[in-house]
Parts: structure tokens; sequence; C-alpha cells
């Protein structure tokens, strides 16, 4: 072998020795730059989580002071509205949605519910479950009055003035309970479960507990709404609430057929686009009947589920709460089924679209290109949506005032612009 390949073969060799040196070395050194990199994103996380929290309490801290002694319904609604919005929107919006599940196992409630027919067909099912989110989301986004007299709140997520989809929203669903004859206690029954459930969930799965003033803010807010529905002998304080409501629940929750229809028609309206595949849809189903108190489950003549489903939702429940506490940066925008962005520019001009749709998609706008159509039939096609949007569904969006099954879509106009008026204390134009 010539000289001069030995000479190039151990040049090689040296080559690969410093190679095989080195690489472990860049190894470690992009290592502990991720490393450095993800623990500043750590303090970063750390360091914003919590200021939009703070920045509420220092904003009304003559209210903390004082315990919330002389809130007004505005401030109330002003310091829930990041927390609802903003800090924990999904945890919140489930526990609503559970809280109005769980007025079904009171059989008053669910006998009227199951006599109007709208529960007995998928259509009206989504129909329902979609006004109700957008009427409630409604009037917990938008302004009560119309506009908010301090725009400087932290979290505010809507800054218009003259704005009367909140007292037309309220006003509409007083109009649509007034066709029946609902007893006070019902209607005070569901008001307590708004005001108390959602500090509940987030107490036990939130990355935070709710704050003495946002507790207030709750109970002041929600107990406002109940005396403009009209709703007689709210108790005065959050503690003498909760003392009424577990009376009430104890002597009025009892197990009914008219309970258990009315919660199977929910819950597989809920469960719509789970897969049947594997068991995915029965064991979902499971986990609605486990997320329900006992006395709720047995009332809606639902059975008992295994340890397994309880650990399963306690796991997936605590680590969602921990991963936004410690991994996610604060959301920027506000999450709600109703667009903050809406503008009102008058009754049948002001057509507005859902930031989300049930499976049957009331509201969505037709496709506007291959793209879209092709995504909507996509989506029928693999469960998600029962149907791919059309003009039977509303697909021009919807008006505030006409919300409500389709029967009564033309009726009760006039009932909800003079209510909506004498809600207003702005003047806003209707």
């Amino acid at each position: 072998m010539s000289s001069q390949l030995l000479q190039r073969l151990a040049s090689i060799r040296s080559v690969l020795r410093q190679l095989l040196v080195l690489r472990p070395l860049a190894h470690r050194k992009s290592s502990s730059i991720g490393l450095i990199l993800f623990g500043i994103y750590l303090l970063v996380v750390r360091a914003l989580r919590y200021r939009r929290r703070d920045a509420v309490e220092k904003h009304f801290a003559h209210l903390v002071k004082n315990k919330g002694e002389g809130m007004t319904p505005e401030e109330a609604q002003r310091i829930i509205s990041p927390l609802i919005h903003l800090e924990m929107p999904f945890l919140v919006n489930l526990a609503l949605s559970f809280a109005l599940f769980k007025t079904y196992g009171i059989p008053t409630i669910s006998k009227i519910l199951l006599a109007t027919g709208q529960l007995s067909a998928s259509d009206n099912v989504s129909r329902r479950y979609a006004d109700t989110e957008i009427l409630i989301s409604t009037w917990a986004m938008c302004p009560m009055n119309g506009s908010f007299a301090d725009e400087n709140s932290p979290g505010l997520t809507v800054h218009h003035v003259g704005d009367p989809r909140a007292a037309l929203a309220l006003a509409r669903v007083n109009y649509l309970h007034s066709k029946y004859n609902i007893n006070n206690d019902d209607y005070l029954y569901t008001l307590a479960l708004f005001i108390l459930d959602a500090s509940i969930w987030i107490k036990k799965w939130g990355w935070r507990e709710v704050t003495p003033l946002e507790k207030q803010a709750i109970f002041v807010f929600w107990r406002d709404v109940g005396i403009r529905m009209g709703i007689k002998n709210i108790p005065e304080t959050l503690d003498d609430l909760t003392e009424w409501t577990e009376s009430y629940e104890a002597a009025a929750m009892i197990p009914a057929r008219s309970n258990a229809l009315v919660a199977q028609y929910t819950a597989e309206e809920i469960l719509y686009p789970v897969p049947k595949i594997l068991g995915l849809k029965s064991f979902a189903r499971r986990c609605v009947w486990a997320l329900l108190d006992p006395r709720v489950r047995i009332a809606m003549q639902a059975p008992a589920q295994p340890w397994p489903v309880h650990l399963f939702i306690e796991v997936v429940m605590r680590s969602s709460g921990l991963f936004q506490k410690y991994l996610c940066l604060p959301r920027f925008t506000p999450s709600s089924a109703v667009d903050p962005n809406g503008i009102w520019v008058g009754l049948e001009e002001s057509k507005f679209k859902p930031t989300r749709y049930q499976p049957t998609p009331w509201y969505k706008p037709l496709p506007s290109g291959i793209f879209e159509s092709v995504r909507d039939r996509l989506l029928v096609s693999i469960g998600m949506h029962a149907k791919i949007p059309s003009r039977d569904l509303a697909s021009e969006g919807y008006r505030i005032h006409r919300q409500g099954p389709v029967s009564s879509e033309g009726h009760g106009q006039e009932y909800v612009f003079q209510h909506a008026d004498e809600m207003l204390r702005y003047g806003c134009p209707i």
C-alpha cells in the first residue's frame, strides 16, 4: 500500500475520531439550549398566568376591601367577563351545560320540556341547544344596559355603545317561557344552579379557584338576571341561596320517566359527534352519567358507573387544569358562542352567526367555495355533523328577537321589543 494512501486513511481516521468526540458535545449543547428556552417559557407562563386576575382585583380594589358590598350588576358583569371568556371558558361552559342538564332531574321541569315536543326530533333538539347557548352567551357577554360605563375594565370583551343584544336575548327568553306554566321555584332552582355550579366545577378542576370577588360577582350578575326574568323570592345572599337550593333539590328531585327521557334525548345530542367505533360513544355516555351527582343520576334513572370511569374523568380533568396552569399562555381572544365583534345595525339588518355549531348546524353559512363544500360534506361523512348547511337550517344567520322553536319565529316580537326597551338604561335603539 502506498505511503500516500496510508496518509489519507490516517487523515480520515483522525477526522472520524474528532467527529465522535464533538457529536456528544454538540448534542449536550443543543439539549442545554432547549432546556433553557423551555425554562424561560415556563417563567413567562408563570408571570402572565395570574396577571389578568390581579388586574381585576386591583381595578375593583374598593369592592375587594368591602367584600363585594355595594357591587352593582354592571360591575359584576365586568368582573366575571374575563373569567368566563378568557380564563376558563371551556370549563365554565361545561359547568353551565351540566347545570342546565341537572334541571332535568326535577319532574315538574322535565314534564314541561317533554310536552313541548321539542326534544323528540334531532333537528328540534339541536335548534333548542343552539338557541339556548346563543341567548345565554349573549347576555353574559354583551352589556345588559346597552353599554359599559367603564370601558377600562381588565379583560372586557365587548366595547360597543348602543348594543341592545343582551336585553333582546333576555326579553326573548322571557317571551318563550311565558307560554308555559312554570312555577317560581323551578325558575329559582335553575337560576341557582347557574350561580353555584360554575364555582364548584372551577374549584374542583380549574387551574385556579374563583376569587371571593368573582364568586360574589357571579351571584350579583345572575341575581340581576333573575330579577329581570321576574323570578320572585331570590335569596339576598349567596349562603342563603346555597341553603335554599340544597333544601329544594332534596325535596323536588325524585325519579321520573320524564326525567329519563329528556336526559337521554339531550345526552344523545351532546354525544352525536362521538364515533361508535371501539365503543367510544358507549364510554362517552358512561362519562356523562359519571359527571352527575348521585342524586341527579338516580332522578334520571341512569345507571351508576364503575370506579375506572370516575378515575378516568378525574385524571383527564385534573391534568387539563394543571396543563393550563403551568404550560399554557393566557388566552388573548375571548371564547364564546357569540361573536364579540358583532355590530348591531337594526332589527332586520342585524343577523348574526354563532362561532360554533351543533351537530345539526343551525345558522351555519352555506359553503362559499369548493373547499368549504368539501369540508361540510366531510364533516357529515365522518359523523361530526348530521347535515350540511342549508336555508332550512337558517344559513343566513339568526335574529335575536326571533330565536326559539321554528313555530315561534314570527311571534312575540312586540313583547320582546317592549320588554327589552324597559331593561335598557341608555335608550339604545331597538
